[in-house]
């Protein structure tokens, strides 16, 4: 049923026949191809449940199934028991769920002004005050939309999408915990029909969706109610056949009058891989071959084996392309593009979203410097950052990385989120040694710790606002490691001068055994002289004495032959 939709629905608003690393958008049906079953199947379970968990792996599809599948299929009235009149509530769980979730309702297409009128409390705006509003329990959502009620026979779908971002937000302490687990609390409340009290009964046009990927469904256990809801309204996207993959290549240029010559599409299906990435890599290498193709003949351009060559194929086009907007940048906006995209990774190579103005403080430049950046990487045809091209940036701004697949292929990005990793678990290492010597229960750093810390400070220049990721006693651990180099150096002066007294006593040593052996060696010399004296005086009397008895001996023959 869902066929005939996308053929009636423009397209017209998309200037590409492909999105490229970005998720579809509700209205991008009309290239939203190779889906339709699956569809049609979160329709129904929907239907059966009010509320549904889209579960699968990073780069599955989760996010453009529910926004250009179901959304859309909602809107165009496929869900029939429930009619054609929608409101839609898109969110993410993000730092700060409640807030969130208000800023959406208050769209004027859902709350608006019609909160706004209802609410009295003063000296608070209506985000802060609908904020508060939904954290006090519950069925908070049920009672505010019997004050505020919507149109008649008008629907609410809350889409919670990157739902894994409230387990996040869950570590993060026991304050989060609580948030945590009464956020979930109410998204379940709310999509539930008959639990509630007669007299706080639920919305009965309430739906909600969440998209989560799968490596935290063990997670669920966290919260109260989480994994039997999940088990009733989960629904794991399937792996596109090669059929529907073939639909998702050629029908989106089909619908633009281009085409995709067959060669390439049998080059596409037969590299297209089972690994995670699949879909926003394929994505991504669509839109630049069409560019590349369109350049050539916007009339009617068709993506051929040269184009797919030029872009690196699909190993390396991802890469490739963002290193060509790096290469855009000086050496000034590489710094920033660096510490940017440093900030926007999280651990096991997850999205991070950032305030723009904490880039700017974290990068030591200007908000409107980050933007300037932040735009390069943004512009049409690359879509590796949110929010869109076309919103406008404020200091305010959350900007986060479009796909994780821009995490995982891009080498350059992979070689500074493992070095921030190095960094972290350095850092992490100093800051508990130091809490420890703190307590008195560890001792200051010394070689080889000591070393490779110096040599990373020097290196990294790391400040607070970076070390706040990471720990909670920067200047702490600060004072540890100049304490240690302190010490180390004391340790290494006293060395030195015990070092000279000792050379100073083998010194004076050496000269003392030098003057004993010199006078024993003149003694020596003086008794073998006085000695040797003594002989030749011996030795002269001895042949004196041998000469007059020669002598007389002569006289006595003489006066005998006389």
């Amino acid at each position: 049923m869902f066929t005939v939709f996308y053929t009636d629905f423009t397209v017209m608003t998309n200037p590409f026949p492909y999105p490229g690393l970005r998720p579809y958008e509700q209205n991008e049906t009309g290239i939203f191809f190779g889906r339709e079953e699956h569809t049609d199947q979160l329709l129904e379970k929907l239907g059966q449940t009010r509320f549904l968990a889209i579960v699968g792996p990073s780069g599955c599809g989760k996010s453009s199934l529910a926004r250009a599948g179901l959304l859309a299929g909602l809107k165009a009235g496929f869900l029939s028991e429930a009619g054609i009149h929608w409101r839609i509530a898109e969110m993410r769980p993000g730092n700060s769920p409640y807030p969130n979730l208000a800023q959406v309702l208050l769209d004027e297409s859902i709350l608006g002004k019609a909160y706004a009128t209802y609410s009295t409390e003063e000296n608070t705006d209506a985000a802060a005050s609908l904020s508060a509003s939904l954290s006090r329990g519950p069925f908070s959502l049920h009672e505010i939309l019997q004050n505020t009620p919507l149109p008649p026979d008008t629907h609410l779908l809350l889409l919670v999408d990157q739902f894994e971002e409230i387990f996040r937000y869950y570590d993060r302490g026991k304050d989060n915990v609580n948030e945590a687990a009464a956020f979930v609390s109410l998204l379940l409340t709310t999509a539930q029909r008959t639990r509630a009290p007669i007299q706080k009964q639920g919305h009965i046009n309430i739906y909600v969706v969440i998209t989560m990927r799968d490596e935290y469904i063990r997670d669920c256990a966290l919260f109260q109610g989480l994994p039997e809801a999940i088990n009733q309204g989960i629904f794991l996207p399937p792996r596109l056949t090669r059929d529907q993959l073939r639909e998702a290549i050629e029908l989106p240029a089909q619908v633009f009058g281009d085409e995709v010559e067959p060669a390439l599409v049998n080059r596409l299906l037969n590299q297209v891989s089972n690994d995670q990435d699949q879909l926003p890599v394929l994505q991504h290498a669509l839109m630049r071959m069409w560019r590349l193709a369109h350049a050539e003949n916007p009339d009617h351009a068709i993506l051929t084996l040269k184009h797919y060559n030029k872009i690196g194929g699909l190993e390396k086009a991802l890469s490739q392309h963002a290193d060509r907007a790096y290469a855009e940048l000086d050496p000034a906006q590489q710094q920033i593009a660096e510490t940017l995209f440093r900030n926007l990774t999280g651990a096991n190579n997850t999205r991070r979203p950032v305030k723009l103005a904490k880039i700017a403080t974290l990068a030591n430049v200007s908000s409107e410097q980050v933007a300037v950046v932040v735009e390069v990487f943004r512009k049409a045809g690359r879509s590796f950052l949110t929010p869109p091209l076309g919103k406008a940036l404020t200091p305010e701004t959350v900007l986060d990385i479009s796909h994780e697949s821009l995490i995982r292929l891009w080498q350059r990005l992979k070689n500074w989120t493992d070095d921030e990793a190095e960094s972290a678990k350095l850092y992490q290492r100093l800051e508990d040694s130091a809490y420890r010597w703190n307590q008195e229960q560890a001792a200051l750093w010394r070689t080889p710790d000591l070393e490779n810390a110096l040599a990373w400070y020097k290196k990294k220049q790391p400040n607070a606002h970076w070390a706040k990721r990471y720990g909670k006693h920067f200047d702490l651990a600060m004072r540890f490691l100049a304490e240690s180099e302190k010490n180390q150096q004391r340790e290494q002066y006293e060395k030195e001068v015990a070092q000279k007294q000792k050379l100073k006593i083998i010194g004076v040593g050496f000269i003392v055994s030098l003057f004993l052996a010199l006078t024993a060696g003149w003694q020596w010399w003086e008794s073998s002289r006085n000695l040797k004296l003594a002989n030749e005086a011996k030795q002269q009397s001895q042949q004196t004495q041998s000469l007059l008895l020669a002598g007389l001996a002569q006289q006595e023959t003489v006066k005998g032959n006389a």
